[in-house]
């Protein structure tokens, strides 16, 4: 959406690269107000696209946002050599063996995400977390790592539906798609779409959480204020920057102008000079 204000967070797999719609890799973004109060972002460290997050505060409360993904186990026979050497699961399994982790890639990743949530709930941070759990979000691996002590997290779908989430991928039987958090946010509202609803073969979740609940009530931090990067990357954008840059100095007059501040800056007080500077480069 170009103009609008968002901050993104992008996870992948950079250690490998077969064609240009390679399985794998999470992200995430946030739009208008909230995307002013995200303080920092960061992704799987290990380079995989296991998950993204962004911390979110406005100095009362500190809030990390997760959207994971754990792979489900490739099934043997069921697709050709080529596909299943491509999958995320087997992806995973070869980077871990090359740096001497033998374990399954499952097993590995909720290690891993267990470690570091638990470093966040450390820190004093509620946590939000989005998950493709490829198990069951009641009863599976990655619900049994977010029920230790040190972590706490649990599913907020089932506490405003009143009752479990049905299965989550149109083929499939159960819940494996879930958002926890941990118990400093209630949602107020939840809603989860037949399948069919959006682009792909799961359902759509939306998640109703108040925004006091995630910054509190109190913005005495300053926010981020917007603004575009500039794309120095691309000759074509360089080229075009650059004229608009000069066709706005001479419209304005604007080297002119400082030269006249320059010569009469030492009979001004430091206020005017600064206002003076102020209004030209508003100009």
């Amino acid at each position: 959406m170009p103009g609008q204000q968002k901050r993104v967070a992008v996870g992948y797999k950079k250690h490998e690269a077969f064609s240009r719609s390679q399985h794998g890799g999470v992200s995430f973004a946030t739009f208008d107000r909230l995307s002013q109060f995200v303080l920092e972002s960061g992704a799987d460290p290990h380079g995989l696209g296991r998950w993204v997050w962004m911390k979110i505060s406005s100095g009362s409360l500190v809030t990390i946002v997760v959207v994971a993904y754990l792979p489900c186990k490739s099934k043997a026979g069921a697709t050709s050599n080529k596909h299943r050497r491509e999958t995320v699961y087997n992806q995973q399994g070869r980077y871990f063996r090359s740096i001497g982790d033998v374990r399954c890639p499952r097993a590995i990743f909720v290690d891993h995400i267990g470690q570091q949530l638990a470093l966040w709930k450390q820190s004093v941070c509620q946590i939000l977390m989005f998950a493709d759990a490829n198990s069951n979000v009641y009863d599976g691996i990655l619900t049994t790592e977010l029920q230790r002590d040190e972590i706490r997290m649990a599913d907020v779908c089932e506490a405003v539906l009143g009752h479990r989430s049905p299965n989550s991928h149109a083929s499939g039987s159960l819940p494996i798609t879930g958002v926890f958090a941990t118990s400093d946010l209630v949602a107020q509202h939840v809603f989860q779409s037949a399948h069919g609803f959006g682009l792909g073969d799961h359902r759509v979740f939306v998640v109703d959480i108040d925004l006091t609940q995630l910054l509190g009530s109190e913005y005495s931090q300053l926010v981020r204020l917007p603004g575009r990067k500039l794309q120095a990357k691309r000759y074509r954008v360089r080229k075009a920057y650059n004229k608009s840059l000069r066709d706005n100095i001479r419209r304005h007059k604007l080297i002119e102008k400082y030269h006249q501040l320059y010569q009469s800056h030492e009979s001004m007080s430091p206020q005017e000079i600064g206002q003076r500077i102020n209004q030209l480069d508003r100009e």
